[in-house]
């Protein structure tokens, strides 16, 4: 398992304990939205020019 998948699933867990999410189609969809923020982070291709609200904020 990479680490973004390890990241994505300790972070559901979390998520799924906190607030009683149980719906595998509310679980799956959390997931893959999880799992593009944790991948884009580490991805250097996809993090280089860093997040466009942090341009916002100079």
């Amino acid at each position: 398992m990479s680490v973004e998948h390890e990241v994505t699933r300790d972070i559901l867990l979390a998520i799924m304990d906190k607030h009683n999410l149980g719906n595998v189609d509310n679980v799956t969809s959390a997931y893959k939205s999880i799992y593009n923020v944790v991948h884009a982070s580490v991805d250097p291709e996809l993090n280089k020019g860093g997040f466009p609200e942090d341009d916002k904020q100079n």
